[in-house]
């Protein structure tokens, strides 16, 4: 959506909530951080009752993209755009968030009459399709396959970095899978979303080998603290136990 908004010079903040200071999805500390009078929620609010009282008492409109199970009480929201909602017509309703996003922005596309190519945001909803594990059949499937032919034609720098960085001319659909996507979760799971929404969205591409590395690095990290988690998870487990449930402190 900042793409979108990038190109037709429409003026917006970007917040990511980090999960370490702020939880997942929209609260009031992030609402009354922003001045704006408008929050499209992107991939979560479904369940922000309390969020979207909030909005409403500060006149704020609230828009919310989401693809997760409504609850039997919806947000007092402007528009909840939601395939899973009862109402909804949709006829594929497997769709991850990114996609619920897109299609907010071709309707936006319409309802102001722009002359905008969708197709360029094909390589990251293949990414997003795959990181959330969705189903690939029917529309995720199509959209995958177009999306890794943009994403091995891709002058978008962070792909060009990864392909330098990796030394790969082109990926398939296990480097999605095993690498990218892992590669572009690592940074939120580790330290903070907004690195690897950097990463995306910038278009020099000495910059995107400088967010890579970070990227990298918490990938890294990421893998040796699961490494870790199992190894401690092992730790709890009796053998004779009829059902296996463990937990940590700080584990995430």
């Amino acid at each position: 959506m900042a793409e979108f908004f990038d190109d037709i010079g429409f003026d917006y903040i970007v917040r990511i909530p980090n999960r370490f200071k702020d939880g997942y999805g929209l609260n009031a500390e992030i609402i009354n951080e922003l001045d704006v009078n408008l929050i499209i929620t992107v991939d979560n609010g479904i369940a922000a009752l309390e969020a979207a009282k909030l909005c409403k008492e500060k006149n704020i409109d609230l828009i919310i993209t989401d693809h997760h199970m409504p609850q039997d009480v919806l947000p007092d929201a402007f528009a909840i755009i939601n395939p899973k909602q009862k109402d909804c017509d949709f006829p594929e309703i497997e769709i991850c968030g990114a996609q619920v996003a897109w299609y907010l922005i071709a309707a936006l596309k319409e309802v102001c009459k722009l002359k905008y190519d969708m197709s360029k945001f094909l390589e990251l909803l293949a990414i997003a399709i795959i990181a959330d594990m969705m189903e690939l059949r029917d529309l995720n499937r199509a959209l995958v396959r177009r999306g890794i032919d943009h994403i091995n034609k891709s002058k978008r720098a962070a792909f060009r970095a990864i392909k330098h960085y990796y030394q790969k001319d082109k990926f398939a659909l296990d480097n999605i899978g095993f690498l990218i996507a892992p590669l572009i979760n690592s940074a939120g799971r580790m330290d903070d979303a907004s690195i690897s929404y950097e990463f995306l969205h910038t278009k020099d591409f000495n910059k995107a080998l400088e967010y890579l590395e970070q990227i990298v690095s918490f990938n890294e990290s990421r893998k040796d603290e699961e490494k870790q988690l199992f190894e401690d998870s092992l730790n709890q487990i009796d053998e004779n136990d009829s059902c296996i449930v463990v937990s940590g402190l700080n584990w995430h």
